[in-house]
């Protein structure tokens, strides 16, 4: 039954008396509203981003009523003192009457928090490119997730990140994981999350160089040779990982006049998987 007021009517009943007779006044039955609880909801958020929406949990219907059915209309009024741009924190929000409204109930109001937290950072190695033997490059990274329109500068990030990768200058040619680790990076509104850059090593540049040489007229060619320039980590052609032979002619015979020919070097049969090749001329003084 609604909230209101209603007659509570006095009758005979089963009353009896040898001595009395009754009369009957009626009372009055006063339906007052019930108590509804109107809870601010907790709710969460990054820092540098947007309030969430703003809710309320109403409980303490009578009757098996649900809000839908219990005549109860309009909403709360939601507000928090947090903005976009505020520093990590605890922040009430703060709930009242707003337009809300019923026959059969009174509100009571109960505050919620907004809580402000850290805001993520993405820290990205950047790719790297280097050639075997050399020393390792300098590592460095990529920032990205800034909010308020901050910069690395005026973010309030302080320190650097370390870099873990398994190259050596003595690695082989190939592809390599940089991954980045937070080292003495620290910030008061962000957290990190890390995400690898690749270091490429590429083929170190060999210089092969045919080898002068000299002969008399009519004597058959010597035989020809060449010399490797450019080899890396202490590396002789014996331990260089180089296999087969340059290619190494000359247009000079055994009857070629007295002279100057050129001894030209090609790629022949050589192959490594560190090194690529350049070629340079000798000379044949016959």
């Amino acid at each position: 039954t609604n909230v209101g007021v209603y007659p509570i009517t006095a009758a005979m009943g089963t009353l009896a008396s040898s001595n009395y007779n009754f009369s009957f006044t009626n009372g009055i039955l006063n339906i007052e509203k019930a108590m509804l609880n109107v809870n601010a909801d907790n709710k969460w958020k990054s820092y540098g981003a947007m309030n969430p929406a703003l809710t309320a949990t109403i409980s303490g219907f009578m009757n098996n009523e649900t809000l839908s059915n219990s005549g109860v209309t309009g909403l709360p009024g939601l507000s928090t003192t947090a903005v976009v741009a505020s520093s990590l924190g605890v922040y009430p929000i703060m709930v009242n009457i707003g337009s809300l409204a019923s026959g059969n109930y009174n509100f009571n109001f109960i505050n919620g928090d907004l809580t402000i937290g850290k805001a993520t950072l993405t820290i990205t190695a950047q790719d790297k490119i280097r050639t075997y033997g050399a020393a390792n490059p300098e590592f460095t990274v990529a920032y990205s997730g800034f909010v308020n329109g901050e910069t690395l500068a005026t973010s309030g990030l302080s320190g650097k990140p370390d870099f873990i990768t398994g190259a050596v200058a003595t690695s082989p040619v190939g592809n390599y994981v940089i991954t980045p680790i937070a080292g003495t990076l620290t910030a008061a509104n962000y957290n990190f999350v890390y995400v690898n850059g690749s270091l490429a090593i590429e083929k170190a540049l060999v210089t092969v160089e045919a080898d002068n040489k000299n002969k008399v007229y009519g004597v058959v060619n010597p035989t020809l040779t060449a010399s490797y320039i450019g080899l890396m980590n202490g590396e002789s052609f014996a331990t260089s990982g180089i296999n087969g032979a340059p290619s190494l002619t000359t247009v000079a015979t055994a009857s070629s006049v007295v002279g100057s020919y050129d001894i030209n070097a090609s790629n022949g049969s050589l192959t490594s998987g560190n090194y690529k090749f350049q070629f340079s001329k000798g000379v044949l003084t016959i």
